[in-house]
């Protein structure tokens, strides 16, 4: 499993991590082992994934934290002047 760069850049600051943790229901413990690989996000009706995603303000995507499940986030592309 790989790291989540959006997940650890948003819970780096550990008053935003305490909070995401309360609202989302989990730990930030867990949400650390989400971000660095070591667990996934579940998915589904009542999953761990789509409320980071909800209490995280669009700073998360559920492509950044379950691509095998949602497909790779997209890249931005350039636009070359015409």
């Amino acid at each position: 499993m790989n790291e989540i760069p959006a997940l650890v850049a948003y819970i780096s600051d550990s008053a935003k991590a305490k909070k995401l943790a309360a609202d989302a229901g989990t730990s930030t413990d867990y949400l650390y082992q989400i971000a660095t690989g070591r667990r996934r996000a579940s998915v589904g009706e009542k999953g761990l994934c789509d409320r980071i995603v909800k209490h995280a303000g669009g700073r998360v995507t559920r492509n950044d934290l379950r691509p095998d499940v949602f497909g790779a986030a997209e890249k931005p592309t350039k636009r070359r002047a015409a």
